[in-house]
C-alpha cells in the first residue's frame, strides 16, 4: 500500500511539472524603451497541444503604475513561442498615466529612469495566470556621437579620409552606426540634404 502511494504521488508530481509554463521578458536596449516593447518575450509551453493565451503587461516607475494593457488572443504551440510586436494585433484594457499618455499616443520612447516591466500569460478562455515575469530596466539618457575628424566645414583633400567620432555617453551595448555622405544643393539645409534619398555614400551597421 505504501509503495502504491509513493508511485501515485510521483505520477501526480510529474503531471503537474509537465504543465509548468514559463515566460521570460526579452532585455530591451539600455538607451531607450517604447511601450510596445513590453510584449517582447519568450513563452515556454510544456503541454503537448497548442494553447490560446492573452498577455497582460504593465509598467511601473517608482511606486506607481504608469501603463497597462491586455493583448489579443495568441496561439502558443507546444514547446513555446517568441512573441514580437507583430503578434500584437490589438490591445484591450489599455490605460496610461496622464503624464505618459502623450508619449504612448505618439509612440515615443520613455524618458530616462528606472522602470519595472511585468507580464502575465493568461489562459484565453479561463483567465488563469499560467506564467509571470518581471524585470527592472533602466533607460539611460545617451548623448549622440560627435564628429572629431574631419572637422565640420573642413576641406578634405585625401582620397580616402578617416572619420573619427566620439562614442555615445554613457556606453550603449552593441551600438552600431550609419555613415552617410550627401551633397548639399543650393537652397536646402544640411539636415534636409542628409534626409534625401540616394546619398553619395552610405554604409550601415558600422561597429
Amino acid at each position: 500500500m505504501k509503495v502504491r502511494s509513493i508511485v501515485l504521488l510521483l505520477m501526480l508530481t510529474g503531471a503537474l511539472a509537465a504543465q509548468t509554463w514559463t515566460v521570460k521578458l526579452n532585455r530591451p536596449p539600455s538607451d531607450k524603451f517604447f511601450f510596445e516593447q513590453l510584449w517582447s518575450c519568450r513563452i515556454t509551453n510544456t503541454e503537448e497541444k497548442s494553447v490560446d493565451v492573452k498577455l497582460y503587461g504593465w509598467i511601473e516607475r517608482g511606486d506607481k503604475e504608469i501603463g497597462h494593457g491586455r493583448s489579443n488572443k495568441i496561439t502558443i504551440p507546444p514547446r513555446g513561442k517568441l512573441i514580437t510586436t507583430a503578434d500584437i494585433k490589438s490591445v484591450q484594457d489599455e490605460w496610461y498615466d496622464s503624464e505618459y499618455e502623450p508619449i504612448a499616443k505618439r509612440r515615443g520612447a520613455l524618458p530616462a529612469g528606472v522602470y519595472i516591466i511585468c507580464i502575465n500569460v493568461e489562459h484565453a478562455r479561463s483567465g488563469k495566470i499560467l506564467a509571470t515575469d518581471c524585470r527592472m530596466h533602466e533607460v539611460k539618457s545617451v548623448s549622440p556621437p560627435k564628429l572629431i575628424s574631419p572637422r565640420d566645414n573642413a576641406t578634405i583633400e585625401e582620397e580616402f579620409p578617416t572619420f573619427i567620432w566620439t562614442p555615445p555617453v554613457p556606453a550603449v551595448e552593441a551600438v552600431t552606426y550609419i555613415l552617410r555622405i550627401a551633397e548639399i544643393p543650393e537652397g536646402i539645409t544640411p539636415k534636409e540634404a542628409m534626409e534625401r534619398p540616394m546619398p553619395l555614400f552610405e554604409e550601415k551597421d558600422i561597429r
